[in-house]
């Protein structure tokens, strides 16, 4: 991890977006679908530590393959919402642990280049709109047609 602790009040100062130089994410919400800020986190290897709520799993934890079936793992360690004893153990936990950081922070940049960069996403909504029968019919004089 980099020598500076959590820097994460930097994100509310009228400083220069510096999130690429923190620790980690901590994320204690009671509720969230997917947070932004997860996102963007991810997009530069920051780690996320937060609150088992919402799209978090989903973004965070769930195991995932990319393009070529190569599982993904998580980009970082999610608990109940409310448990400040285990977001302190967690933050402790990477502080302490090259390792985990540098595991948490690959998964993060594999997370979003394999699922959540514009082609991607596009080429998913694409597979579901042809799965709903998009592309099957041929709109002639304002009326749709069944091909």
């Amino acid at each position: 991890p980099r020598s500076t602790l959590f820097p994460y009040t930097t994100l509310f100062r009228s400083e220069p977006f510096v999130m690429h130089e923190y620790d980690a994410l901590v994320v204690p919400s009671f509720q969230e679908s997917q947070p932004h800020a997860a996102l963007v986190a991810m997009t530069m290897g920051v780690p996320i530590i937060g609150s088992s709520v919402g799209g978090m799993n989903a973004l965070v934890t769930e195991e995932l393959s990319d393009a070529q079936h190569k599982k993904i793992g998580a980009s970082g360690e999610l608990v109940p919402p409310g448990d400040s004893a285990a977001l302190a153990t967690l933050m402790a936990k990477l502080t302490q642990s090259p390792e985990l950081y540098r595991a948490w922070h690959e998964n993060a940049l594999a997370r979003i280049k394999a699922f959540y960069l514009l082609p991607q996403v596009m080429r998913r909504y694409n597979a579901i709109y042809r799965n709903l029968g998009a592309g099957k019919h041929k709109v002639i004089g304002g009326a749709a047609m069944a091909l």
